[in-house]
């Protein structure tokens, strides 16, 4: 795997401003870094492969305590963030803090558009179904979330609680019309977007970990059993996969390649393979790894990657092109953080998170030909 360092990196419009004049004298097989007193430094990376990037920045954008978790199309994100509109929170604990709201944010006019607000609750991780018409989304103050569904067209919902499952402890798409997950209950559920909720077949018991279904499958572990498994839905047969200790599964948009984080002793370690396990790559490997997402056309995967535990440098953000082989860097320096793309693979969005505080960035990507100097937009 080549990796190829940006020739513009930058972590703020503030950042990027400062470097626009200069950066297209930025010689390859370095990366531009600025630290907190506005310092910058640049690194030379002698054992990496020089040649064009295959991702390179336009622009990136900030978005101070907004999060962005989701796209409904190339100019409107899904937010999360202070409503300053509601009275704040009555916790004693949260009583600084105004309730979360959900928006749609216009990138091209940079305005908010209300979704849904709830008082004292902070709602958040929302993630469109896959054709756009139901939004899944939490709700929390203090203690574990609450997951809900809202139908976008009727503004009405329901929340994924009470028996049979107990509550739902996470929750993904399954397809246009179905949520799965683990339950307070043991095993996985499912449930409609009509309402429905119930167990879900083969796979009703246990304490479940991971749960994840594409199409005919439902890859999952458990707590004390952390190999990674795939339930065929159809036959009720499952499979052992040779991943043996998952701690993430992330299938592609089209349901044919998988990445899994799999632990390793003190590292974590991003591979890619088919359905099956098969033809495993390693295409990252440090001490965590988080915030990975497939770009919708599935020929880019982003991921949050920590080289070393305790590392100063913190936690950086990469692109990694799949036909090519190649690895981007795209920013540094990252606390907590997780991503998501806009339809187009044009934007990329990544949120970080920290004790008190949150923020969006908006990455805009130029994509070139391997060798060539024309940018493509694939």
């Amino acid at each position: 795997m080549k990796k190829h360092p940006l020739q513009m990196a930058a972590l703020s419009a503030a950042l990027l401003l400062t470097l626009g004049a200069c950066a297209s004298n930025n010689e390859p097989g370095r990366v531009t870094d600025e630290d907190p007193e506005g310092d910058i430094t640049v690194i030379e990376n002698q054992d990496e492969e020089v040649g064009e990037p295959v991702v390179s920045i336009e622009k990136i954008d900030e978005l101070e305590q907004v999060q962005i978790t989701d796209w409904l199309d190339d100019n409107t994100a899904i937010v999360s963030k202070a409503n300053t509109e509601l009275d704040k929170m009555e916790l004693a604990e949260l009583a600084d803090q105004y309730p979360r709201s959900l928006y749609y944010y216009h990138v091209d006019t940079d305005e908010y558009e209300l979704i849904q607000a709830e008082e004292n609750a902070f709602l958040g991780s929302a993630e469109l179904s896959p054709d756009n018409t139901h939004l899944l989304y939490t709700i929390s103050s203090l203690g574990d979330p609450v997951f809900s569904v809202l139908n976008l067209e009727t503004m009405e919902g329901f929340d994924l609680t009470g028996d049979p499952i107990g509550g739902a402890m996470s929750a993904s798409w399954a397809d246009n019309e179905t949520i799965v997950g683990a339950s307070y209950a043991g095993g996985a559920y499912v449930a409609t977007v009509s309402g429905e909720l119930g167990p879900m077949e083969h796979l009703d018991e246990g304490a479940l970990y991971l749960v994840q279904q594409s199409g005919d499958r439902v890859y999952y572990n458990t707590n004390s059993e952390p190999g990674l498994q795939a339930l065929d839905t159809q036959s009720g047969e499952s499979t052992a996969l040779p991943f043996d200790n998952a701690g993430g599964i992330y299938p592609s948009p089209d349901g044919n390649q998988l990445l899994v984080a799999q632990y390793n002793d003190s590292k974590m370690s991003l591979i890619l393979s088919d359905t099956a396990g098969s033809d495993p790559r390693t295409i990252a490997e440090g001490a965590s790894i988080a915030g990975v997402s497939w770009s919708p056309d599935q020929s880019m995967a982003a991921y949050i990657l920590q080289e070393e535990e305790g590392s100063q440098a913190g936690r950086s953000l990469y692109v990694y092109d799949l036909l090519s082989d190649d690895t981007t860097q795209i920013a540094v320096n990252l606390e907590q953080a997780f991503t998501s793309w806009s339809p187009s693979n044009e934007k990329l969005a990544f949120v970080e998170w920290g004790e008190e505080s949150y923020s969006s960035s908006i990455v805009y990507l130029n994509y070139a030909l391997q060798g060539g100097s024309d940018a493509q937009t694939p």
